[in-house]
């Protein structure tokens, strides 16, 4: 059998022209950075370690330097806008968030559907030592992920200088990516698994009355399809409702959704603002943390 046609990357196919391609690329990100910087950003460390003489270059050979920049610009703008907009989240879920959002699967993502992966400039195969064959291989697979998501945050970095542009950038690209994520289930957040003593801090600190769970309406109990749905109260005031297949269980599902709500991260929850005009978040102090809202509750 002649088995699958083998991988071969879109400029093995005429026409291409790797120049025009980068131009129409820069085109659809909207960003006006010029064209050896932008082939610098696409230019993985794999990729130089063939084509470029450590000892003869005077600047940065690959995209790893830009990417560094572009991380810390985005971790920055990123924690500053969960902030500004979520300011009762802990500092802990901001971070899920923020590492979530600048995982090497989430950026490859969005630079694959960008077309960061026809124009990546890249191999498999690790360069031969000094003196040996420095021939380019071909490419036999598409990059990694890792790949991808260096070279997109070298072209955060790229923008760097431009504080408001680069801002504006991680905002249009990297959190559009709340959009398709669910806060109640795509975040691994701290202290999920034993919620009550948190929810405690949390009333406290807002000078609240202690939680409390009540049974609100149960049916088919002692059956396969036994319901339960428990309330949790606070100074006689419904903070949190969820259904179960055990009393437990509907309770411990109360108690995150009151953090939910308490925290303004509820299903219901308006919309941020990931389009219009720019909003600086510059200064912001770091919210309350986890341990804040437990020692509250002591």
């Amino acid at each position: 059998m002649q088995g699958p046609e083998k991988f071969r990357p879109r400029s093995a196919w005429a026409p291409w022209n790797y120049d025009s391609e980068l131009l129409a690329f820069r085109s659809r990100l909207g960003v006006t950075v010029d064209v050896e910087t932008l082939r610098l950003c696409l230019t993985d460390k794999s990729y130089a370690a063939f084509v470029v003489d450590v000892g003869d270059a005077t600047g940065p050979i690959d995209n790893r330097e830009l990417a560094e920049t572009g991380r810390r610009s985005s971790e920055a703008y990123i924690c500053g806008f969960l902030r500004k907009f979520y300011p009762r989240l802990p500092e802990e879920w901001i971070a899920c968030v923020k590492d979530r959002l600048l995982s090497d699967s989430d950026l490859a993502h969005v630079g694959a559907h960008l077309g960061m992966t026809d124009i990546l400039l890249y191999t498999l195969e690790e360069a031969q030592p000094a003196g040996e064959s420095r021939l380019l291989p071909q490419v036999t697979g598409p990059p990694s992920l890792n790949s991808i998501a260096t070279s997109f945050l070298a072209v955060v970095g790229a923008l760097a200088n431009d504080q408001q542009a680069a801002h504006l950038f991680i905002r249009d690209f990297i959190l559009t990516r709340l959009l398709h994520l669910e806060f109640c289930a795509d975040f691994d957040f701290p202290l999920q698994e034993d919620p009550f003593s948190l929810l405690e801090g949390v009333l406290r600190s807002q000078k609240r009355g202690p939680p409390e769970a009540r049974l609100q309406r149960q049916s088919s109990m002692n059956t396969l399809l036994a319901c339960y749905q428990v309330g949790i109260y606070s100074d006689c005031q419904l903070v949190g409702e969820a259904p179960g297949e055990t009393i437990e269980i509907a309770e411990k599902e109360a108690t995150l959704q009151a953090l939910r709500n308490l925290f303004g991260i509820h299903d219901s929850r308006p919309p941020l603002p990931l389009s219009g005009a720019y909003i600086p978040v510059d200064g912001l102090p770091p919210n309350p943390s986890l341990s804040d809202y437990i020692s509250a509750s002591l």
